[in-house]
């Protein structure tokens, strides 16, 4: 059963209906008026959703900031902007963001452009918009339904290998996937590695090219899975559509995780070839803010089936073996993980511990950091042994 569009989202019948552009505004006013008119016809995403899909800058002080602030997108779209006429970075990432939202990120480079052609003729002071004979075609097929919820993933007709998701039984009253672990109590340390990764996951998002892809390796024990879930949990509310999470140390194929996704993510019948289940999966995340945790893999034939291809989506991955085809294939950004340093060593068993303890015993605690070689596996259970031996209360007990 089809899920109803949203009724505050225009949906022509045409397929050959053009998304909406700037051609024929003289005033910065009119220009205004059509990103309103964008952004209805997209599926009204809401200011957040644009915030994010907008993506973050750095400054030059090293602070990140949006692009796409809340306040300023919601005064511009007012009219509250100098001269009626809204900055052109604001509008690029505006369009841009609208057409992610609604999985049309292959349009969003032409559409762009055709904004920005209208937006420096308005502000050299020239009569109307550009030309229309140089706007980018229309794109084919039915217009978009947003990637909500409350619709279903895909347009009219098989979006891949003949599998056509509106027949997919789809369920779009299942909750959001919400699939992250929960984080290791104490976790300490790695705050390098934390920085790192929310640096290439905020990187602005391009429409050619799909989202981050993080491949995180270290030997056992190292604290791979720790780290991952870590950050994910931090950052969990920039992925508002959903995180996704499957430990592959038990699956030698992908098509089972593939399966429980689909499932997650409102799909009941999900095909049994697995070309064709991935291809549903990528069309069912396209355009969706979401984080894919792929913990504990071996090998790229594991992984890539279930890599989307919407540059919305954040993939992390963890591994003990360095996957060079992932990198070399993929793009993965590779982080390797060493042993902790002894302070940082010292506080990972300490939040294993009571505080008190810790800082009483320090040089029998120093003694278990020099046992344990910087591993935070090791600290662990070195830190549960001595709980059990000498009876030291467990962290906030």
């Amino acid at each position: 059963m089809r899920a109803p569009t949203p009724g505050n989202a225009v949906y022509p019948e045409d397929p050959d209906h053009e998304i909406p552009g700037p051609e024929g505004c003289s005033t910065g006013a009119q220009l205004l008026q059509r990103l309103v008119m964008l952004r209805r016809w997209s599926g009204q995403p809401s200011l957040r959703r644009l915030r994010i899909l907008g993506g973050s800058v750095e400054l030059a002080d090293g602070t990140w900031v949006d692009v796409l602030p809340e306040t300023t997108v919601s005064a511009v779209l007012r009219g509250h902007s100098p001269r009626g006429l809204p900055r052109l970075a604001l509008v690029e990432a505006f369009v841009r963001a609208c057409l992610l939202s609604c999985g049309q990120q292959r349009h969003a480079a032409g559409q762009v452009r055709r904004w920005r052609r209208a937006w420096r003729a308005l502000a050299a002071g020239e009569e109307g918009a550009p030309d229309p004979a140089g706007r980018n075609p229309a794109p084919t097929g039915r217009a978009p339904t947003p990637p909500g919820r409350d619709a279903a993933p895909a347009g009219r007709g098989p979006v891949c290998g003949g599998w056509d998701p509106a027949l997919a039984g789809w369920d779009p009253a299942l909750p959001v996937p919400r699939q992250l672990p929960r984080p290791i109590r104490g976790f300490a340390g790695r705050e390098p590695q934390l920085a790192q990764m929310e640096e290439w996951s905020r990187r602005p998002y391009d429409d050619s090219a799909p989202g981050p892809l993080i491949l995180v390796t270290g030997p056992p024990g190292i604290g791979k899975s720790a780290l991952v879930v870590q950050w994910a949990h931090r950052s969990a509310t920039r992925f508002p559509d959903g995180q996704l999470y499957a430990d592959l140390s038990g699956n030698a194929e992908a098509h089972p995780v593939i399966i429980r996704f689909l499932r997650a993510l409102g799909v009941r019948l999900v095909p049994d070839d697995e070309e064709e289940a991935s291809c549903l999966y990528r069309s069912v995340l396209a355009g969706k803010l979401m984080l894919v945790v792929l913990d504990n893999a071996r090998s790229l034939r594991q992984v890539r089936p279930l890599l989307p291809g919407s540059p919305t989506c954040t993939v992390v991955v963890s591994a003990r073996a360095y996957l060079a085809d992932l990198v070399i294939r993929e793009g993965a950004l590779p982080m390797e993980l060493s042993t902790l340093s002894d302070h940082d060593a010292f506080r990972v068993l300490s939040a294993a511990l009571d505080v008190e303890f810790a800082h009483r015993d320090r040089e029998e605690c120093r003694r278990y950091v020099v046992e344990a070689g910087g591993s935070p596996l090791a600290l662990r259970i070195l830190a549960e042994s001595l709980i059990r031996e000498r009876n030291v209360p467990r962290l906030n007990a």
